[in-house]
């Protein structure tokens, strides 16, 4: 028989995965997107400070989505002890699409700023990379350790 999951331990390891894992999608979705070879506009619909706002929702959706689900299995399976009853997967679903949705405006909205604020118009496309997957990994395990902790405490 396994040995129970402390909560704790549970929702570190669940931050540190959700982390990787949306910085390396970060990392994809950049390459497919904007490529490695030329510096990427700031500016306009399509460019990197507008590419904030569906990666906020995604990463932040799939983040609490996942790890809900996951942490629901482990609590159901006995792997995991919660302290109230487990919410219905339609109330897991309902609250990710409404973490994203704040996710997504609040990071549209502080990479704006920055972005206005700085007044730079184009990044070399490493150090677009580097933000991007810092951004989407502090997102992901943000969004996991909210949702988890919403859930189990």
């Amino acid at each position: 028989m396994r040995e129970k999951t402390n909560l704790s331990r549970h929702i570190r390891r669940e931050c540190l995965t959700s982390g990787v894992i949306s910085s390396l999608i970060s990392l994809g979705f950049f390459w497919a997107i904007f490529g490695f070879e030329t510096p990427v506009d700031i500016w306009s619909v399509g460019n990197f400070v507008f590419d904030f706002l569906p990666q906020g929702f995604a990463i932040t959706f799939f983040a609490s989505l996942v790890s809900s689900f996951l942490t629901h299995k482990a609590v159901l399976s006995g792997r995991l002890d919660a302290t109230r009853e487990m919410p219905c997967n339609l109330s897991v679903l309902f609250a990710s699409i409404a973490r994203a949705l704040v996710g997504a405006a609040l990071l549209a909205g502080l990479a704006t700023i920055f972005f206005w604020v700085t007044g730079l118009e184009a990044l070399a496309a490493i150090p677009a990379l580097a933000i991007k997957m810092i951004v989407g990994g502090v997102l992901g395990a943000m969004a996991t350790r909210a949702s988890l902790r919403a859930m189990l405490r």
